[in-house]
């Protein structure tokens, strides 16, 4: 009986990889076909197979056996020293002995199957068949198992299989494959002694900017778009100006960056997802051109309306300021104006006003009202602000700071007493780092610059004619730059312009204020004496635009 179902058998495998046995056949015995090397491909038991014997299929060409779910029992070694890369039972109740399956890798049945407590049981639910190859897709993983039978030419291995990815091979048994190339995914690690060639399985496009061309410290938002990702995506920016490389990583396709430097600027994204699988592009160059400051100023005065303390011409100051700079056309100052505020309104209106200052930006804070010995600025209610509780809510704001104060010992703020020779001699009260600048370059990062109407142990006068009422020293800071506070009117020059550039410096402002100023004193016969605090090349505005 043996000899006629060999040859028969060989009879049936002549040309096909395929092989099939007779349709009645009820027991494969012991040994039945051991070492018949012409036994290849898959072979699929009759329906009528009830036991298998011990090494039936032992030293065979066989690729894989297909057991029916009427087999009652697999013998010991069926399947020794074949080159089988999986059997599959199509039932629960077949028995296996011990042995069995010892050399078979991979071994396919029902979950609930006697095969399920054995080392390479993976149950039969979880498997799916892509390009030849088995898979078992679970809830966050598909790993790739076997060739469903011998492989030939190229197969490709998906990133993903029924939405879920395919996240190692280290589960892939190579039988059969020997005639397969396989591309696989490029962050998989392969196998030793697989035919394998990676593929870029991601794809992101090149960033594109929100703007043609920028400036330095204007923020440029950078978008990209990303294919065949899993999971959460990390994205790596390089952005590269002339060689100056800096980088950002975001949880999202985009990202807002302010250049530091003038050039061409390339930006380079490489995304990484869950898995280790990269993908990367580089943008086109767009130029960055030099920093264009903006300059917005938020001017408070204080009258103190219905309050014991009533201050008057502190508006009036307020509305002169304001008409003195929007007068500088070269320093196009976005002027924002309030009367009246308390010591949270004056942080919240700081705090709104500069929220969109940069690096390269002037942020002009100016004080008109009443001030206390112990240099405090006094808000509405009484509210006060401390010179270290302004200079906390200031150091808040990127770029130069330029702050004007008009209150009685206002020179507390910058620790300045009345005759101090020199910045070097300051306290630091008020300030206590700057950054210094010339009049060709009035960019700097977290600097003030900073003039008070008095000194630290002065009051600081009003003047009233019975029909306007004005600070001293604001008139002397606005008639300095062109605007005349007591007749509200422009002059058409500018007093303090000294060297006939368009430009007021913060020495040639303070050197008018302080002549101004004393004059308006010899005439009330008060004293009162400016201070100021920083580089006195340093340009406050400029009248006519510059080109």
């Amino acid at each position: 009986m043996k000899k006629i179902l060999v040859l028969l058998l060989g009879l049936l495998l002549a040309g096909t990889a395929m092989a099939e046995l007779p349709a009645n056949l009820t027991e494969v015995e012991q040994e039945a076909f051991m070492g018949d090397a012409e036994l290849t491909g898959v072979l699929t038991l009759p329906e009528t197979v009830q036991k298998v014997g011990n090494r039936a299929f032992a030293a065979t060409g066989l690729h894989a056996l297909i057991v029916p779910a009427g087999c009652e029992s697999l013998a010991g070694d069926v399947l020794a020293d074949a080159q089988a890369a999986y059997v599959m039972l199509d039932g629960t109740a077949t028995a296996i002995s011990g042995d069995a399956l010892t050399d078979v890798p991979c071994i396919f049945a029902p979950r609930d199957s006697a095969a399920s407590a054995m080392d390479g049981f993976y149950a039969a639910e979880s498997l799916c068949v892509a390009d030849g190859v088995f898979y078992t897709v679970k809830e966050g993983e598909a790993l790739p198992l076997c060739a469903v039978m011998p492989l030939e030419g190229e197969v490709i291995l998906p990133k993903f299989l029924e939405e879920q990815p395919v996240i190692s091979l280290d589960s892939m048994t190579l039988r059969g494959c020997e005639n397969a190339v396989f591309q696989v995914p490029s962050y998989l690690t392969v196998p030793e002694g697989m035919n394998a060639a990676p593929y870029d399985c991601m794809m992101v496009s090149a960033p594109t900017a929100n703007v043609a061309e920028s400036a330095v410290g204007d923020p440029i938002t950078w978008t990209t778009q990303l294919e065949g990702a899993y999971g959460d995506v990390s994205y790596i920016w390089l952005f590269d100006v002339e060689g100056a490389v800096s980088s950002i990583i975001t949880s999202k396709p985009t990202v807002t960056w302010s250049p530091t430097a003038e050039g061409l600027c390339i930006v380079k994204v490489t995304a990484i997802d869950a898995l280790g699988d990269k993908a990367e592009a580089r943008s086109a160059g767009i130029t960055i051109g030099p920093a264009v400051p903006i300059y917005r100023a938020l001017l408070v005065g204080n009258i103190y309306t219905g309050m014991d303390n009533e201050l008057g011409g502190c508006d009036t100051d307020v509305y002169a300021m304001r008409s003195m700079l929007n007068s500088m056309q070269g320093t196009d100052y976005a002027v924002t104006t309030y009367i009246d505020l308390t010591a949270s309104e004056i942080q919240s209106r700081i705090t709104s006003t500069f929220a969109d200052a940069r690096a390269c930006d002037v942020s002009l804070f100016y004080f008109s009202g009443h001030g206390t010995s112990e240099g405090q600025l006094v808000g509405m209610g009484n509210s006060p602000i401390s010179p270290g509780a302004l200079r906390n809510w200031l150091d808040q704001i990127p770029g130069t700071k330029i702050v004007i104060i008009d209150c009685c010992y206002s020179g507390r703020m910058i620790g300045k007493s009345e005759g101090s020779a020199s910045p070097s001699a300051f306290t630091s009260a008020f300030i206590s780092s700057f950054s210094y600048f010339t009049k060709g370059n009035n960019l700097a990062n977290n600097g003030y610059v900073v003039m008070t109407a008095c000194s630290m142990t002065e009051t600081s006068a009003s003047i009233s004619d019975g029909i306007i009422s004005f600070g001293a020293f604001t008139y002397g800071v606005c008639y300095g730059s062109g605007y005349e506070e007591w007749d509200q009117q422009y002059m058409g020059y500018m007093p303090a312009d000294q060297d006939g550039d368009g430009s007021i410096t913060l020495g040639e402002s303070y050197a008018t204020t302080v002549e101004r100023v004393n004059w308006l004193m010899s005439v009330v016969g008060f004293s009162q004496s400016a201070q100021y605090y920083g580089d006195t090349e340093f340009v406050l505005w400029t009248q006519p635009a510059v080109p």
